[in-house]
């Protein structure tokens, strides 16, 4: 029987080759590393939107899961040749893991499936090869992400909040990653904000910076009361809200929503809050 070799995958990223030309289902151009060879795509799916749990193992060799979300996407892929020239897992692993090692990734997990992380072009690709030896193998990738937020409060809804509570958390106020500088995906809810404002002319507030616990204290109390100035500076530029009845200040990571030792807990401490001052 003729022996079949199996070439190492490219690590080119699929945008920069013919190969995302030739794909026909809604995963098109989802690939991050051309398939092996002699394989074709027999399943895809693709969310804009969805999570995932990758194994990985920790640094006491206890094994863990990360619940990561963003765009998610899996590729199934059949063997096309004869059934005992088909690839084995450790080929069908082996090939990944040399790609994403060389691409500047590192595998997490390897043993049931083999998992990945690999950071490219500003984000972060979670990455499950798994198969069942029969030569057909699945990709799942998970380039990290929010979600693109539709649903938000409404100024009925604030104006309801303040009268109960006296604040207002806010996750829909986007920055990047140790900037400050308000992203335009954050309008929506700026919008919202503006409204209650000015159609409560009598009241003032404080919007407050918080942070998790990445990082230096006094760079993260730093950056967040940057980051309430600059809310206070878009509703007044942008949306016409009187300068004078907002005030900006931030506290970074000191008052937490839930703990820093998780990337679901830092999340839910990223926030502005708005409380009514009199």
């Amino acid at each position: 029987m003729k022996k079949m070799i199996f070439s190492l995958l490219a690590i080119s990223l699929l945008w920069t080759t013919s190969y995302a030309a030739l794909l026909t289902s809604p995963c098109e151009g989802k690939e991050l590393f051309s398939p092996l060879s002699n394989h074709k795509i027999t399943y895809c799916d693709d969310k804009a939107f969805d999570a995932y749990e990758f194994r990985y193992v920790d640094e006491q060799g206890a094994t863990k899961n990360y619940n990561k979300s963003g765009e998610l996407s899996k590729i199934s892929y059949a063997w096309q040749g004869e059934f005992e020239q088909r690839p084995s897992k450790e080929q069908i692993f082996k090939n990944y893991e040399n790609a994403v090692l060389q691409a500047g990734g590192e595998v997490l997990y390897n043993r049931t499936e083999i998992n990945f992380r690999l950071k490219k072009g500003g984000f972060a690709y979670f990455i499950q090869v798994n198969t069942d030896n029969s030569g057909t193998y699945q990709v799942i990738t998970l380039k990290e992400a929010p979600l693109d937020q539709e649903v938000f409060l409404t100024a009925d809804t604030i104006q309801k909040l303040i009268e109960e509570d006296g604040q207002v958390n806010f996750y829909g106020i986007y920055f990047d990653t140790d900037k400050f500088q308000v992203k335009s995906e954050s309008d929506p809810v700026l919008k919202e904000i503006a409204a209650y404002l000015l159609s409560n002319p009598q009241h003032s507030v404080f919007f407050v910076g918080h942070t998790d616990m990445t990082g230096s204290l006094e760079n993260n109390q730093k950056l967040s009361e940057q980051r309430a100035k600059e809310v206070v500076k878009t509703l007044v530029e942008k949306y016409s809200v009187s300068e004078t009845r907002m005030k900006a200040f931030g506290i970074g990571p000191l008052s937490p929503m839930s703990v820093n030792s998780t990337e679901e807990g830092k999340a839910k401490n990223r926030r502005v809050v708005m409380v009514l001052s009199n």
